[in-house]
């Protein structure tokens, strides 16, 4: 059975609708032309993480469209690259909506250095000419990545990423080191197939091997952070403790959403 398909700028797009009622351009309208001619770094390279998990598809989308959290969540991870003594509640440096689509891009603190008894994160941050800590790519690779509009459109030096969220399940987030992307599933009213992308040069000798694993086992970290907090909030959901959701000016995204 033929399925619709339209590329665009080399992602490609399904619908399953035998005769689709809007073509793919019309259907991104703004955000494909904010978006368009960005150069994405290593994209026939992407680390894989999925899992199955025990909550709404949107819970997982609203986890990673906001990040006010990410101090209490993921204290002992990342929690001091997403925020500073300037910006403690990790506020957001801008946000924007395209229709159905919506962007927000994140603080990030650029004083941000390891700890003395982090050796392992001390090590790898100092292996590599690299923009951040969280990033495992040399900066001269993505040279022209960053400099597109729509990578870190605000031109902050206290950026840590831009979240871009094509209506209705799919991320493609921008980085100091490269583009990821996130994608959830629905299975059912409380189960979501959650997919993962980060997007990472192979490595071409012994240093960059070890900021390439050093990198990947900080994203599971926080990945494992995140997944284990979406299953409790689903329970709290399901508890009927609350019938209302309060939102505030952070959580943009959540109520451009709604």
């Amino acid at each position: 059975t033929p399925i619709a398909t339209e590329v665009w700028e080399g992602w490609i797009f399904i619908n399953l609708s035998r005769t689709p009622e809007v073509g793919l351009a019309e259907y991104l309208g703004s955000f494909g032309e904010y978006l368009k001619g960005v150069d994405y770094v290593a994209a026939d390279s992407p680390v894989v993480f999925t899992a199955e998990l025990d909550c709404n598809w949107k819970v997982m989308s609203d986890a990673f469209s906001e990040s006010y959290h990410i101090p209490a969540i993921h204290q002992n991870t990342i929690g001091s690259t997403f925020a500073s003594r300037s910006n403690p509640f990790a506020h957001l440096l801008n946000a924007r909506v395209f229709g159905a689509h919506r962007m927000c891009s994140m603080f990030g603190n650029s004083q941000y250095e390891s700890l003395d008894s982090s050796k392992v994160e001390k090590l790898g941050q100092n292996a590599m000419e690299t923009t951040n800590v969280i990033t495992a790519v040399d900066t001269s690779l993505v040279a022209n990545f960053l400099d597109h509009p729509a990578v870190n459109p605000t031109r902050t030096a206290d950026w840590s990423l831009d979240i871009n969220q094509v209506f209705p399940n799919t991320q493609i987030d921008f980085g100091q080191g490269g583009f990821f992307t996130h994608q959830y599933w629905p299975i059912s009213v409380n189960k979501t197939r959650y997919e993962s992308r980060f997007y990472v040069a192979r490595p071409t000798n012994a240093v960059e091997r070890f900021r390439v694993e050093q990198y990947i086992a900080r994203v599971c970290e926080v990945i494992l952070e995140d997944t284990t907090n979406v299953v409790a909030t689903q329970i709290g959901l399901e508890s009927r403790g609350k019938d209302f959701m309060q939102l505030q000016d952070n959580e943009i995204m959540l109520r451009h959403s709604t």
